[in-house]
C-alpha cells in the first residue's frame, strides 16, 4: 500500500515574492527530487520565461471553474500519489475554501495531508506595489490614489482586482489541514527565499540559490519613481503593445537604486479608513491574541519618497529613459523611444561597467 500522499502549497499572496521563489523551486527541481519532494509543471511551465509563474496555472483554473478541466485529474499531474509534492502559484490565493473542497475530500479519504505558507505585507507598500505593476505591465496610466485603490480594492474584473479580499487565508478548516503558516514579508524580506523554505519544512541545504543568477525570467520587480514616471509618459502617448513592450523591458532589468514606495497621504488614509473590515475577516480565522490591526504608518520604517510632480526634471528621470534605451531593442523600438525624448536624442555617458549603446 503506497503512503498517504503529503502536499505543500505555497498560494501567494501576490507582490510578496512568490515570482522569485517559484523560479527557485523550477532551478531546484532535481535537487528537491532527491531531497524526497516533486516540483512538477503543467505544459504552461515547458516557457523558461514563465519559469516564475508556479505550477498551479490549470488546476486553480480547474477549482475555480474558469476552464473545463477536471480539478482531480490535474491534480494527480503534479501531486501523484503516495509522494510528497510542492504546489505554489499566485492564482491559488484567488481560491476561496470551498473550491478546495474536491482536494480536500480526495485527502480525507486517503489519508493525506495539505498545509501552506503563506506570506502577507503590510498595506501600503503592497498597493503601491501593486499599482506600480499595473502601470508596468497592464498599460494603465492613472495616477496612484485614493480613487485608484478605492476602484480597484474589491473588483475582480481588473488585472490586480480582488487584492484586499486575498489577505485571507486560502485553505478550509479540514482535518486533513495539518498547518498554515503565515509570514510577515517585511519583517523576513532580507531573506525572503531562506525564510520560506524553511517554513514549509524543506531541506534548505538541498537548494542552489547561485542557479537563480541563470534565470532569464524578470522576478517581477517594482520600478523606481522615475521608471514609473517615464511608463506613465509613454502610456499616455503610444500604442499598447509598445507601452506594455516597455514596461517589460524595464521589469527584466536589475533596479538602478533602491525601490520605495512613494507617499501619497491621501491613499495611505483610504487604507487606514477601509482595510479594517477585511482585516476583522482575517482576524477570525487566527489564534486569539495574534490577530492584526490597521496602524499609522512608522514612515521611517518603509524610507518612503515623496512624490515628485515633475520628476521628468530630475536626473534620475533621465538615468530612467537611459536605463531602457540600452537594453539595446530593436531598431524601430529604438526609434520610438527617441521620439519621446526633448530634441529626439539622448546619448549619456554610460554607467561604470555598461557599453556605450549609440541611441541616435
Amino acid at each position: 500500500m503506497s503512503q498517504p500522499r503529503e502536499l505543500l502549497v505555497y498560494p501567494g499572496s501576490p507582490k510578496t515574492g512568490t515570482s522569485a521563489l517559484q523560479a527557485t523551486l523550477r532551478c531546484n527541481v532535481a535537487q528537491l527530487k532527491a531531497a524526497g519532494w516533486n516540483y512538477l509543471h503543467d505544459p504552461v511551465e515547458g516557457d523558461p520565461h514563465s519559469v516564475g509563474s508556479g505550477n498551479s496555472l490549470r488546476l486553480s483554473a480547474a477549482l475555480s471553474g474558469i476552464s473545463d478541466g477536471d480539478p482531480l485529474a490535474e491534480f494527480e499531474i503534479i501531486a501523484p500519489a503516495g509522494e510528497r509534492s510542492i504546489i505554489a502559484g499566485e492564482t491559488l490565493s484567488k481560491m476561496g475554501a470551498e473550491e478546495w473542497f474536491p482536494i480536500i475530500e480526495l485527502l480525507e479519504a486517503e489519508g493525506g495531508t495539505i498545509r501552506s505558507v503563506y506570506c502577507v505585507r503590510d498595506l501600503y507598500p503592497f498597493y503601491w506595489s501593486a499599482h506600480n505593476q499595473v502601470v508596468s505591465v497592464f498599460r494603465q496610466a492613472e495616477e496612484f490614489s485614493a480613487g485608484w485603490m478605492a476602484a480597484r480594492a474589491r473588483s475582480r474584473n481588473t488585472p490586480v482586482g480582488g487584492l484586499i479580499d486575498r489577505y485571507a487565508l486560502p485553505l478550509p478548516d479540514a482535518p486533513c489541514v495539518t498547518s498554515q503558516t503565515l509570514l510577515h514579508y517585511e519583517t523576513i524580506k532580507e531573506n525572503l527565499l531562506e525564510e520560506m523554505i524553511l517554513a514549509g519544512g524543506l531541506p534548505l541545504e538541498s537548494f542552489d540559490l547561485s542557479q537563480m543568477s541563470s534565470v532569464k525570467r524578470p522576478i517581477n520587480r517594482s520600478l523606481t519613481q522615475p521608471e514609473m514616471a517615464l511608463m506613465l509618459k509613454i502610456n499616455s502617448e503610444v500604442d499598447e503593445f509598445r507601452a506594455q513592450w516597455s514596461g517589460l523591458t524595464l521589469t527584466q532589468r536589475p533596479s538602478p537604486r533602491p525601490v520605495r514606495p512613494v507617499w501619497v497621504p491621501d491613499a495611505y488614509q483610504w487604507l487606514v479608513d477601509n482595510a479594517q473590515p477585511t482585516l476583522d475577516e482575517f482576524n477570525a480565522l487566527l489564534p486569539p491574541g495574534t490577530d492584526w490591526r490597521v496602524q499609522i504608518l512608522d514612515r521611517s520604517k518603509y524610507e518612503l519618497e515623496e512624490v515628485d510632480p515633475h520628476p521628468e526634471r530630475s536626473p534620475e528621470f533621465a538615468d530612467a529613459i537611459y536605463h531602457l534605451l540600452s537594453f539595446d531593442p530593436s531598431e524601430d523600438y529604438r526609434e520610438f523611444l527617441i521620439s519621446l525624448l526633448p530634441g529626439g536624442v539622448y546619448d549619456p555617458p554610460p554607467p561604470p561597467g555598461r557599453l556605450r549603446r549609440v541611441a541616435s
